[in-house]
């Protein structure tokens, strides 16, 4: 008899170091590959700089040198983890959606899409809108672009990027995590959020996620995916 997909209280209450929040995510990674599902919705304890897993060097930036930096399990540009939340989501070989790991970036970010567009904040994927030519890749995440990013803003098409998203995989288990900017930071104050392009809706940005945290904890505990 297959094992029903675990279903689990995914928003934590509390923000953690980035040493911690890489932990979990790497114990979510190791829970799918053992046949279990699981997600986390999360933020940040301080403003810290995370490096994808190919990136071998931090290059020196006054911007960015006071933060401390973790390296994450999958790859992309660097990611200033401040003003945001973060999501978290792994499936075993077991799930549907495991399958074919591509559509889970399709899924994850529909999710997100319906949760923003419930409280009326409009995010498009950027495979919807034309694409900016660019000689060279940025170091920053958040200043590149992938068809499968999540745009905002009052341009048409919009161009603000507030969710990327990225994945691992292990013994047939992915984890794919992904963040969702709030605002910018300090640190990035070129990178605008979410409530920077929408101001009038900034008390409802929680309530979006935790509505998003409902479906993310729904698809990983369902047996036919989304």
């Amino acid at each position: 008899m297959s094992r029903p997909h675990d279903r689990v209280s995914v928003v934590e209450p509390r923000p953690l170091t980035g040493e911690e929040n890489m932990a979990r995510d790497e114990a979510l990674l190791d829970a799918a590959a053992q046949g279990h599902a699981g997600c986390r919705v999360y933020r940040w304890s301080r403003p810290t700089l995370s490096l994808g897993y190919f990136q071998r060097e931090r290059p020196s930036d006054p911007a960015l040198d006071p933060l401390p930096a973790v390296r994450r399990l999958t790859g992309g540009g660097a990611i200033v983890h401040d003003r945001e939340w973060t999501y978290a989501v792994a499936l075993p070989k077991s799930h549907p959606a495991a399958a074919k790991p591509v559509g889970i970036y399709d899924d994850v970010h529909a999710f997100l899409i319906e949760a923003f567009a419930d409280v009326g904040v409009s995010l498009v994927r950027r495979s919807d809108a034309p694409l900016s030519d660019g000689a060279t890749e940025p170091f920053l995440c958040f200043s590149r672009g992938d068809e499968r990013d999540l745009l905002a803003g009052d341009a048409d098409p919009p161009r603000d990027k507030v969710v990327g998203s990225a994945q691992r995989r292990r013994r047939g288990a992915v984890l794919q995590h992904g963040s969702i900017l709030v605002a910018a930071s300090r640190y990035a104050p070129d990178l605008a959020g979410i409530a920077d392009l929408f101001p009038a809706k900034v008390s409802e940005i929680d309530a979006a996620v935790g509505s998003f945290a409902d479906r993310l904890a729904a698809y990983a505990s369902s047996a036919g995916g989304s």
